[in-house]
């Protein structure tokens, strides 16, 4: 009990502070997921994991049935999740054994009282968990991209999960005081989700669609700069030559690092020599070595893990810029990717983007209406709210169907 209250107490410090001081997903999430990966009497001395990705979505529904939901603002989520994250990395670090549900047991799941997280892609449990400060007990695995934390009737927690491979269910040894005593004091505000109104019946289901949207700004775009010194570990890069692109290449016996004019830097090795074992560290190491390539010139914005496939041995991990909540999406591909094989890191890509916010706000279309559209385009749609960086100064964020 010690420890999970030391954990709430440094949370909710760097909540506050992050939300006050950069008032951005860059520091508040980074701060909240900066923690030793295991609890008491599992490891002397915990590598320390950063957290790689954020809920795009989290809503509390109370036991009377209204519900308080939040999305498209980082200072929003970031205090629901703070309150919310010391007792769900209990939670997960107690979980039983996943099992199948079906999903009309899901939809339940969603109809009653509980704490609901949407992460917009799937994440692996495991690091998940690490992000938390815990561990998954052995025997444990799974992934979820949307999860519901509800009372099991008796006092406990269980979680309901959803991923790309469907619904399933586990138990904790939690208890939901600890959530409800944290989440006591958000008041609803008319959140509902797609299948709970008659107007949405063709929409994406698990969308949330809050009543008034938050202020959501344009922002300025430019590239992003990397300091070529020491940008990948343990390569000198003081040997260069230039293209006839203009990209400049730096060969070693490591690996070759290219940096192209139009901000994109990669890394190819067939001898890797950076290496990292399971999917959690994987992911750990991606993004720290491109936090490493884009230590010199960020704006506003901070960079997420985003999706993940698995093939024949290779793990390819995928990255997005993201604002206030916003994803900012790329002409043409992710932000970054990394790929591991057999453990090793043999490629890695970047395009170095800086945005800042501007003071001009702008005028949405409600998000019953875009969701309503979207439905109407596409069976199953749903309408995000988002960024679009083809190359202009200025974004402004705009609805798209997906």
């Amino acid at each position: 009990m010690k420890r999970k209250e030391r954990l709430k107490t440094a949370l909710i410090i760097l909540l506050t502070a992050g939300a006050v001081v950069l008032g951005s997903l860059t520091g508040i999430f980074d701060n909240l997921g900066r923690h030793g990966t295991a609890p008491e009497n599992r490891e002397e001395n915990p590598a320390e994991y950063t957290a790689a990705a954020f809920p795009l979505t989290a809503a509390y529904s109370a036991s009377t049935g209204l519900r308080y939901g939040v999305k498209y603002s980082s200072a929003e989520i970031a205090e629901l999740y703070g309150h919310t994250a010391a007792a769900l990395g209990e939670a997960l670090g107690s979980a039983s054994k996943l099992s199948e549900m079906s999903e009309s047991a899901w939809i339940t799941a969603l109809s009653g009282a509980g704490l609901f997280l949407d992460y917009g892609a799937d994440i692996p449990l495991d690091a998940l968990a690490l992000w938390l400060g815990t561990e998954l007990r052995a025997g444990v695995s799974g992934s979820a991209r949307r999860m519901m934390l509800s009372p099991d009737g008796s006092g406990g927690v269980h979680i309901a999960f959803q991923n790309a491979d469907g619904f399933q269910t586990c138990s904790t040894m939690s208890r939901w005081s600890s959530f409800v005593s944290e989440l006591s004091s958000f008041f609803p505000n008319g959140a509902v989700f797609a299948f709970e109104k008659d107007s949405l019946k063709n929409a994406e289901k698990y969308e949330l669609i809050l009543e008034t949207l938050p202020e959501v700004h344009t922002v300025r775009a430019s590239a992003g700069r990397s300091g070529r010194s020491g940008t990948i570990p343990d390569m000198s890069m003081s040997v260069s030559y230039t293209e006839a692109d203009g990209t400049v290449v730096y060969p070693e016996d490591n690996g070759i690092v290219k940096f192209g004019p139009d901000g994109t830097v990669s890394y190819t090795s067939d001898k890797p020599h950076i290496r990292a074992e399971g999917t959690a560290a994987m992911i750990e190491k991606a993004r720290s070595v491109l936090e490493g390539i884009r230590e010199e010139g960020k704006g506003d914005e901070g960079l997420y893990f985003t999706g993940m496939e698995q093939s024949d041995g290779a793990v390819r991990l995928y990255f997005d810029y993201f604002i206030d909540g916003l994803k900012i999406t790329q002409r043409g591909d992710t932000a970054a990717e990394a790929e591991f094989k057999n453990g090793g890191l043999v490629y890695l890509r970047i395009k170095l983007r800086a945005y800042t916010r501007t003071a001009a706000d702008c005028e949405l279309l409600p998000e019953l209406q875009a969701a309503a559209a979207a439905a109407e385009m596409k069976q199953g749609g749903s309408a995000v709210l988002e960024y679009y960086d083809g190359g202009s100064e200025l974004l402004a964020p705009r609805w798209t169907v997906r």
